[in-house]
């Protein structure tokens, strides 16, 4: 269909293993039944709009439209040993159905007649004759064309195309092509009216470069900037003379596309060539009238044709290859990878969806108003009560406030644009985020007055209210059902911009006030899932000690996101004082809105009035808003309310069955009542409890009731509940967690199967790579919550068979080879292990609480953790410090300037470490020297930070006005400096010093790259040496890295390996007493071993004897500490190095 421009093609009788389509390539797109479909269409990049009318076992029918042109295209198929009769009545019915005169159908009818073959006519092909009479269908086949069906020993005509006079009436073309295809039919392409290309425009790179340039130089942009702004009006028609201008601009550099047909990559001219002589053969073989000829020329032709298919299939086959192996050279998760893992999305065909009335929609542009009906929200005022009213009525009163908020800065501009994401998708307006980004780079002063203006006029320009709306199938739905799609919202990129700028400003604004409820984990800095988790689980594994059962009802909203009441959120920034420049451009945001369904055929627009729009970057914090109340919600004692984002659970403890009942009942009347007062609706039939009697007896048997009244059935019960990802069983076991990860891990592996035979062969450091990045965040999501310090066996035996599902998949291996081998070809910890040490480093690193690790005490207080991002407002950020590079030259010249000369250095070896700083005045004489002697430092950076920092303090203490100069060797700490983002506390501390200083005087940095000739950084250099044994005290801080890689894994080479003696001196691992129990791969010289025969390619294999490479000399003997190898067993000659990383301990070869 590439090859030939097709954008529809009917397929009779496919290949279907299982009775199942097999997934089609990326960009095509199957509307068939499910299950054994024998017809069905393949769509590829059609322009006009499909709606399917008919999708039966043997016929599919569907519905196209455009504007200007409709038809209905039909694809059937009859069997040949059976009736054909069921296959015509299904296509009456399509007929019957079709909402337009202009009708093709195509389909293997296994009907022969003389109309459209050189053929008997046989009873088929004459009620297929009759059937074509009787509905006025054409004829489109051509009788002396060649045998749509060709076997070895027989061919005919049986694939009919059928049409109606006005599907024709601008012209057609029939025929069938001469190309070979691995079935016995042939294709057959119909070219129905003229094949006008449409020549697309777009804006390339080269062009995108001159555009910019062109617009650089533009003046409008600097004479706009000039002018104050004193309406809204005012602001959209800016916002429009903006776009006009850029259209302008963007007519002048769109470079036209050719819309050429493309052809198969893998055809070569020896196939064109070979092909050839098989068409040559087969002419003569059907051309031949002599018998005995006729058979020896059938042969030869059929063995020529099924040498040319192995020789096609064989080239396609290593074209494929090696295109998935060189995507994956470039990167191992590219266009191979998201194929077989599912992560293609292609264009969503609507299907006929169900009204309200049961009937269904019957073209696609109706189905999108109906989608657009029914998840649209709109807000109801006629269900206002007072309170409701209320809350309107303040909503809509004038607000100002005295205080304003800051106007936007170049460098939170600039912040926020950098975080978007090239590939995103451009709004209606069609700008790009590269593009954008490009923008903001030559016309930063007008894009900022820009947005500033809105800020300071409240106001949310109309035209960026404006978005383009697609609708994404939920997976596991129903495709007729309404509620089975999710809506998603694609607005302009520069009022993204604006939308981020504003939303950092409100979530500073709640962060600061603490409007921030503590129990809500989502969409919130600092927290996250697994911290929500790990507060529930710590509160029920409270109450098991005390013995103490308990309900934990998990509620469900429906349509969370797109219920959220505006007057509510206006009124709860209004109640605590937002800036009146911030609450109005919210409101502006929030009213007015439009979204727009594009389609082939049309468009039609929806006025939003309730809900966020659906990928808004302000959405989660309106939800966070709105959900607040809940949160805030008085209880009774001893409840617990907790939300992570939408999903929210509630806690209720009690000593009795009664006071469970009373206690959770009287929380759902709670719930009910604040969810009408915000107008969101609870799911009573999503909502469910899970009762965890924690030992006491009959609570089990006869179950607390949970109702709002005696006329409303209660809620119900289940033995486990997800949440948040974690399957939570009522004995806190977490078997039924296991078990859901051992069937999850069967199908990630299924996956990484189909990508490992879309690339024929995997390197080593990608199988690994996979395992690290796919896999293993599988297995151990949210481990310190279900896998405790002392694992149960029967748990603990779960995951080792997860883990042995995934290794054999990532490795190919036979189902006999052992766990620990596999986890040796994979660089691969044992799961026990890998999960306790990911424990560590949440408990560490998460929580914040000293833990021991091989007798060492780690307090989290002497490490470097970053900083709270929102510690300071977003336009108050610390400015970046300019760092100028010198020569030796340019150095002792910059010497010679008056004022005062700073030099720093430290010193750092495995054993000591030291800073020192010389300060210089006039006529090199020494002003002040500091001498240091470092503790706990980790690397020569810890001493050149220290060394700074204290000069740097000793210069704030200075009253004197002379300009300093400063001169470092350490690149890593000016590049931090430079770097706006770092969020590293010892940074942050220099940039508070450097402000403090050059407030008051010059100041200026420099890195010279060497020391030599430089009197000032010898002598520190030397200072630095000496205080490594002789200086002042002071403790460094560790880096978080640095402390990650010697808290989680601890010194193995040193600590973990003994001598076997059979093994001749080779370290081997044991089962002796590590730092974390378990396995632990030998870090010195580790043999790799692969037990019996493996499918795998990547590995040379030799038995157990000689050397393969060196067959004078014998192997050493392994011992049976090692792995248990036996004699015969298949092993290679590879020495391997453990290299500890961050979190991994990876072989690699030495």
């Amino acid at each position: 269909m590439q090859a030939t421009g097709c954008s529809l093609a009917a397929v009779s009788d496919p290949y279907r293993p299982g009775k199942k389509l097999p997934q089609l390539a990326h960009g095509f797109h199957s509307i068939a039944v499910e299950k054994d479909p024998a017809a069905l269409i393949i769509v590829h990049k059609a322009p006009f709009d499909l709606c399917p009318l008919i999708t039966s076992e043997l016929v599919v029918a569907l519905y196209c439209k455009a504007q200007g042109f409709e038809f209905t295209f039909i694809s059937a198929y009859a069997p040949p040993h059976r009736s054909m009769e069921p296959t015509l009545l299904v296509v009456e019915q399509a007929l019957a159905l079709s909402r337009t005169p202009n009708i093709i159908i195509a389909g293997d009818f296994n009907a022969k007649h003389a109309a459209w073959g050189a053929q008997l006519s046989d009873p088929r092909g004459s009620r297929l004759v009759e059937f074509m009479s009787t509905h006025g269908l054409l004829l489109l086949n051509d009788a002396a064309s060649i045998p749509t069906y060709e076997t070895r020993y027989s061919m005919s005509w049986i694939d009919v195309t059928l049409a109606t006079p006005s599907a024709i009436v601008a012209g057609y073309t029939w025929r069938v092509l001469e190309e070979v295809t691995f079935s016995e039919h042939r294709y057959i392409e119909v070219v129905v009216g003229d094949q006008l290309v449409r020549r697309h425009k777009r804006l390339t790179r080269y062009s995108r470069e001159q555009l910019l340039t062109s617009l650089s130089s533009e003046p409008w942009f600097a004479q706009v900037t000039q002018a104050q702004l004193q309406s809204a009006e005012s602001l959209d028609r800016v916002v429009t003379q903006f776009y006009r201008l850029l259209e302008r601009y963007l007519h002048k550099y769109l470079r036209p596309v050719k819309g050429t047909r493309r052809g198969n990559p893998w055809w070569t001219p020896q196939l064109a060539q070979e092909r050839r002589r098989v068409n040559a053969l087969r002419r003569r073989y059907q051309r031949c009238k002599n018998d005995a000829l006729r058979d020896l020329f059938r042969v030869q032709y059929s063995v020529a044709l099924a040498a040319f298919r192995r020789e096609t299939a064989r080239a396609k086959d290593s074209y494929l290859r090696g295109f998935c192996a060189e995507c994956a050279k470039r990167s191992l998760f590219s266009a191979p990878f998201k194929e077989a893992f599912g992560r293609q999305r292609t264009d969503l065909v609507l299907p006929p969806l169900r009204k309200e009335d049961g009937t269904y929609t019957s073209t696609h542009l109706e189905a999108a108003t109906l989608l657009l009906q029914t998840q649209v929200a709109l807000d109801d005022h006629t269900s206002d009560d007072s309170d409701h009213a209320a809350v309107r009525s303040l909503a809509a009163a004038p607000y100002w406030t005295r205080e304003q908020d800051t106007p936007f800065s170049p460098s939170e501009l600039e912040s926020t644009v950098r975080q978007m994401k090239d590939r995103s998708a451009p709004g209606p307006d069609g700008l790009t985020p590269s593009l954008v980004k490009g923008l903001v780079s030559i016309h930063t002063p007008f894009l900022l007055w820009l947005f500033n203006s809105a800020l300071r006029l409240g106001h949310f320009p109309s035209c960026w209210r404006r978005g383009r709306i697609i609708f994404i199938r939920k997976p596991g739905r129903l495709s007729e059902l309404t509620t089975s799609y999710r809506p998603i919202c694609v607005n302009s990129v520069l009022g993204k911009v604006l939308e981020r700028l504003l939303n950092s400003r409100l979530y500073y604004f709640l962060h600061r006030g603490g409007h921030i409820h503590s129990n809500q984990y989502g969409f919130t800095h600092a927290k996250s899932a697994v911290l929500a988790l790990h507060s529930l689980h710590e509160q029920l594994l409270s109450l098991k000690a005390s013995k103490k059962p308990a309900i934990l009802m998990a509620l469900d909203f429906q349509g969370a996101f797109d219920s959220v009441w505006h007057p509510c959120v206006l009124q709860f920034f209004r109640e605590r004082g937002l800036p009146s420049c911030l609450y109005h451009l919210l409101r502006t945001f929030l009213t007015d809105r439009t979204v727009v369904f594009s389609s082939n055929a049309g468009r039609v627009e929806a006025h939003p009035s309730l809900g966020s729009p659906q990928g808004s970057p302000i959405s989660p914090l309106l939800w966070n808003v709105i959900i607040h109340g809940l949160l805030s919600l008085p209880m009774p004692e001893g409840v617990v309310v907790q939300a992570y984002a939408d999903d929210t659970v509630i806690l209720i403890p009690g000593a009795k069955r009664q006071e469970l009942s009373d206690k959770a009942s009287e929380v759902l009347r709670r719930v009910d009542k604040w969810a009408a007062q915000v107008k969101v609706k609870l799911s009573r039939e999503k909502t469910s409890c899970v009762l965890f009697s924690h030992g006491v007896g009959g609570m089990e048997r006869v179950r607390p009731t949970v109702r709002t009244d005696s006329s409303q059935p209660g809620l119900k019960y289940t033995d486990t509940l997800r949440i948040l990802g974690v399957v939570f069983d009522r004995r806190l076991s977490f078997f039924a967690h296991a078990d859901f990860l051992r069937d999850k891990i069967n199908h990630v592996s299924a996956k990484v199967v189909a990508f490992k035979t879309m690339t024929a062969a995997v390197k080593p450091a990608a199988l690994r790579l996979l395992y690290r990045q796919v896999i293993l965040p599988v297995i151990s999501y949210a481990s310190p919550i279900w896998w405790p310090e002392r694992p149960d066996c029967r748990l603990k035996s779960r995951l080792i068979s997860a883990q042995r599902t995934a290794l054999l998949a990532l490795t190919g291996a036979y189902k006999t080879t052992r766990t620990a081998a596999l986890q040796v070809l994979v660089h691969a910890l044992p799961i026990e292990m890998e999960l306790r040490l990911q424990n560590r480093q949440f408990t560490f690193l998460k929580l914040r609480r000293t833990i021991t690790s091989d007798g060492i005490t780690w307090d989290p207080t002497t490490v470097a953790l970053p900083l709270d991002k929102w510690h300071s407002h977003p336009a108050h950020t610390s400015p970046s410090v300019k760092v100028q590079r010198l020569t030796v030259s340019e150095a002792r010249n910059m010497a010679r300037h008056p004022g005062i000369h700073v030099y720093t250095d430290g010193a750092y070896t495995s054993l000591s470490a030291g800073a020192a700083y010389v300060i210089l005045g006039r006529a090199t004489s020494i002003v002040s020297i500091g001498r240091f002697k470092v503790e706990k430092a980790t690397s020569a950076y810890c001493t050149e930070i220290i060394a700074l920092t204290e000069a740097l303090q000793y210069l704030v203490t200075d009253i004197s006005l002379e300009s300093i100069y400063v001169y470092t060797d350490c690149l890593s700490v000016l590049q931090a400096l430079a770097n706006p983002y770092c969020l590293d506390p010892r940074v942050h501390l220099l940039r508070d010093l450097i402000s403090r200083i050059s407030s008051v005087r010059s100041f200026a940095i420099f890195h010279i790259p060497g020391h030599r000739g430089i009197f000032g950084n010898e002598l520190a250099d030397f200072l630095a040496m000496k205080s490594c044994g002789l200086g002042l005290p002071r403790t460094a801080l560790t880096s978080l890295l640095v402390t990650t890689f010697r808290t989680f894994h601890p010194n193995y080479r040193t600590q973990h390996t003994h001598t076997h003696p059979v093994c001749d001196g080779l370290s081997c691992p044991h089962a002796g007493p590590l730092a974390v129990e378990g396995w632990g791969p030998s870090p010195t010289r580790v043999r790799q071993t692969i037990v019996r025969a493996f499918r795998s390619p990547l590995q040379r294999y030799t038995h157990v004897g000689r050397h393969p490479e060196f067959p004078g000399t014998a192997p050493r003997t392994m011992g049976p500490c090692y792995l248990g190898l036996r004699d015969g067993d298949i092993v290679t000659w590879d020495r391997w190095l453990m290299d500890l990383e961050l979190d991994t301990c990876r072989l690699r070869p030495c």
